[in-house]
């Protein structure tokens, strides 16, 4: 009796607890999801032990196999925390958001010894089983090509991928599955109509290594369910209906002349193969439990996984650029199709002052881009731009400059690296609904450089989308990056970190005049006792050396302007008016010291 867990009871992973429980030689023991309404009620009908941390669920229950169905951007974390428990995993498709996640996941598998099976789940198909036996038979003798179409009506269930990673996924494993054959080329047309982040349309063309061309039709966006594929040969065709697990030959019956060849090909026979319904999903865990007893390779390993997510992530990063081309003959327009593979990402930064420039220093350096740079004059790029750096600084009309630049550039991701007022980036996103994250720069004039490089870029993501191909793009040219919860975190946070030290400053200025007050030396005073006071300490405050001085710098004031827009706060006020009486006593001690 194997013992059963399943992470996250939405709709894929109640079904895995329901299927479970119905197994003789299966134990289904817990499930585990953060949401205790939904969790609850599962618990109740299945009978078993309910956990709001998966964590908790493998580290207190003896687990054999566990199914996990969680958003995709977090299949990387719950997997590693499953596996590293030496448990058996069915991890749902795709195996991960990216092509990294997914490697590092088979990786990590093989590393602990554990079973691994992606729930690639039409290759339990009895209609695709039946195909491929057909095709194994050479019932269609020389395959020539294949048409795919899954689409359907827009759903907002899936929120953390698009339509490529989400739904493309299941159809370039199977086309890999019953050819047999690696896909080489990719060739992609990618549209958003109705998500808010992700492409909800894919239109594709691939190349097999074997020579077979394939065309892929996904979307979100049809009113009607269509799951089918045709797969045309020497002999006739063959067309799967997934959802009714249908199978049907059209058969390409020769006749004796041109004229009965040309009628049979369109009137030849069809055939449609008797195939016993079953449910997929209870095909694909029955597998996998004889895989884990049998201590055999699952029919969906994690390199099927890995290969289908690297394939879908082709199908975005080698989208088609269409262009008209009127002759001079009046013909209807025609369209061509340009393949970007293998070229260098284009990255616009807009506003070449010291952090632009420090930016264009430090990404120069791994010479992966091509870098375009944009300061106050306005420029025609005829370049597709996959990332914008703004660095332009805080102004009355920023939210409208950079959402002009948006739609003007339109990029893939834009950063903005610029101290803003909070709610900026929600303003820009809400205009432009652009991939957008705001991470402002952080280091001491004039070594931004140094400090791009030093310290965490902090990233607030509008989106998790957004989010992760920022933190992507940072790591690429060697920065350490850290997606945060929103943008609004990454704005205040900006923010209060420089008033910080503008406040430091204030409270040093007003500790002078009070030394000046008793005639005691600021120096030994203060300097040299918060020098001694915190030699054992590893909390490091601000340098005393700067301090009392007067609030100068780039960004301190400003900032605390930026903040004042929409706080009422005292302390603000102080900080300003102990700098402005700061000011006076400086030109005071300057008029003391020529005399």
């Amino acid at each position: 009796m194997y013992r059963v867990g399943v992470i996250g009871v939405g709709l894929m992973g109640k079904n895995h607890a329901r299927v479970y429980a119905d197994l003789e030689n299966v134990e289904l023991v817990a499930i585990a999801d953060p949401h205790e309404e939904v969790l609850s009620v599962h618990a109740k009908r299945f009978g078993c032990k309910k956990y709001t941390d998966y964590r908790d669920m493998i580290e207190n229950e003896r687990l054999d196999i566990v199914s996990i169905a969680v958003p995709t951007t977090l299949h990387k974390k719950v997997a590693f925390d499953v596996i590293a428990k030496g448990i058996n995993v069915l991890l749902e498709k795709p195996i991960a958001s990216t092509v990294q996640e997914s490697k590092d996941i088979v990786a990590f598998a093989h590393e602990k010894n554990v079973k691994l099976m992606i729930g690639h789940i039409e290759r339990f198909n009895p209609a695709v089983i039946e195909l491929k036996k057909q095709l194994e038979d050479k019932k269609l003798g020389k395959i020539f090509k294949i048409d795919v179409n899954r689409v359907g009506p827009f759903t907002r269930r899936i929120n953390d991928v698009g339509v490529a990673i989400d739904l493309a996924v299941h159809d370039i494993d199977i086309i890999r599955y019953i050819t047999g054959s690696e896909i080489n080329k990719v060739q992609s047309i990618t549209e958003r109509h109705i998500h808010d982040v992700h492409e909800d349309l894919v239109s594709s063309l691939l190349t097999l290594d074997n020579g077979i061309v394939c065309t892929l039709n996904v979307n979100r966006l049809t009113p009607t369910r269509i799951r089918n594929m045709s797969i045309t040969g020497e002999k006739g065709m063959f067309v799967v209906d997934y959802i009714d697990q249908n199978l049907y030959f059209h058969e390409n019956t020769k006749g004796t002349s041109y004229g009965e060849f040309i009628r049979d090909v369109s009137e030849g026979k069809i055939t449609k193969y008797f195939i016993e319904k079953k449910e997929p999903l209870k095909a694909e865990i029955e597998h996998f439990v004889m895989v884990v007893e049998n201590n055999d390779v699952p029919l969906v390993t994690g390199e099927d996984g890995f290969k289908a997510i690297q394939v879908a992530h082709r199908l975005l990063e080698n989208k088609k650029s269409w262009y008209n081309n009127n002759n001079n003959n009046n013909e209807d327009t025609k369209s061509y199709i340009t393949c970007e593979e293998n070229r260098m990402k284009n990255v616009l930064i807009v506003g070449f002052g010291e952090i632009g420039k420090s930016l264009f220093s430090v990404m120069n350096e791994k010479k992966k881009y091509t870098i375009l740079t944009k300061d106050v004059e306005e420029i025609e790029l005829h370049e597709d731009i996959d990332v914008m750096h703004v660095c332009i600084p805080y102004f009355d009309h920023f939210v409208d400059v950079v959402s002009k630049y948006i739609a003007m550039y339109n990029p893939k991701l834009t950063i903005i690296h610029s101290t803003v007022q909070p709610g900026t980036t929600k303003k820009i996103f809400t205009r432009t609904n652009a991939l957008l994250v705001h991470s402002p720069v952080r280091g001491r004039h004039p070594h931004l450089e140094d400090g791009i490089k030093r310290f965490v870029k902090f990233i607030g993501p509008t989106s998790v989308e957004a989010g992760k191909r920022a933190k992507e793009h940072f790591e690429e040219w060697g920065i350490t990056a850290e997606v945060l919860h929103s943008a609004i975190n990454t704005e205040v946070g900006k923010l209060l970190s420089t008033t910080y030290y503008a406040a430091n400053i204030a409270f040093h200025q007003e500790m002078n005049r009070i030394c000046i007050q008793f005639g005691a030396d600021f120096k030994e005073s203060v300097t040299r006792f918060n020098q001694t006071c915190t030699m054992d300490i590893d909390h490091k405050i601000p340098r005393p050396v700067m301090f009392p001085g007067v609030i100068g710098g780039h960004c301190l004031l400003p900032n605390i302007d930026i903040l004042r827009k929409d706080v009422s706060s005292s302390l603000l006020n102080e900080i300003i008016e102990s700098n402005e009486k700061r000011k006076k006593e400086v030109e005071k001690e300057r008029e003391q010291e020529q005399v």
